[in-house]
């Protein structure tokens, strides 16, 4: 099973011959509005990209030590997207026994000049014997302008697959995408609509495309059944020509919270 997860790659590398003859890309955002390229968390917004962008992203929890490797594929043309991520995490990453492998893929498609985007994600463990049938996702985003400029909106909504209970989230997010390349946004998100007022979280989001270097960052008040695990994220990357390299880090924020560093590597066809 996981290793049909390395064939959904190897087919898709055949998407640069579709791709636009010169690629551009969001870079480093973590939000519902702007994300990166290759973060696969509004698939509708990613038909704003245009090329076929390859990454590798890798991250390891100062305190647990658990670590996190992802390859992501990622094709638009400005009016559709496809998508295909193999995540791979655990203490030990060449330890197939002991680590978890999870696949996720996306599509989106754009209309009214890119003005209105639907996109759809869907992710699943490769692990033999996992409960349930994955996660699967929707989201609806409205650009009151330009797509790319002015004020957007965008709505979300996800469901477990298979389970005897399946889990259900919402998100609501608004945003603004100056022409200088800075996007700001925020959301609110339900994390389990069985129990709404004890699980939910808002978050505010920011993230600045250059010429040679990007940076972002987002804050996420969380609450968990009383609990407020709250998190800051940034990452600060540089552009260097049609590939870039980033670090970034997570800190939960509450007294004896954890840090994650990590690092990517993109190139983009």
């Amino acid at each position: 099973m996981k290793k049909n997860a390395l064939l959904t790659l190897v087919l898709i590398t055949a998407l640069p011959a579709f791709a636009a003859k010169r690629g551009s890309v969001m870079r480093g955002g973590y939000g519902f509005l702007f994300p990166d390229a290759n973060q696969f968390i509004n698939a509708g917004q990613a038909t704003l990209n245009k090329g076929v962008s390859l990454e590798a992203n890798y991250s390891r929890n100062e305190d647990t030590k658990a670590q996190l490797a992802t390859s992501s594929l990622a094709w638009a043309n400005g009016s559709w997207a496809l998508g295909a991520a193999v995540s791979r995490a655990g203490m030990e990453l060449n330890q197939e026994s002991s680590s978890v492998d999870v696949l996720t893929a996306q599509a989106g498609t754009s209309w009214m000049g890119g003005k209105v985007s639907l996109g759809g994600i869907y992710s699943k463990s490769l692990e033999a014997g996992t409960v349930g049938d994955g996660t699967v996702g929707a989201q609806l985003n409205y650009h009151w302008s330009k797509p790319g400029q002015g004020w957007v909106m965008g709505l979300g909504s996800t469901t477990t697959l298979g389970l005897t209970t399946n889990a259900q989230t919402g998100t609501a997010a608004l945003g603004y995408a100056f022409s200088g390349g800075m996007m700001l946004e925020g959301a609110y998100q339900v994390d389990d609509f069985s129990d709404a007022k004890n699980n939910y979280r808002y978050s505010a989001a920011a993230v600045y495309n250059g010429h040679q270097w990007y940076a972002a960052g987002q804050y996420n008040l969380v609450t968990v059944n009383g609990a407020n695990p709250d998190t800051v994220s940034g990452r600060l990357g540089v552009v260097l020509g049609q590939a870039d390299l980033s670090a970034q880090m997570t800190k939960e924020t509450f007294t004896g919270g954890e840090t994650t560093y990590g690092g990517t590597l993109r190139l983009l066809f």
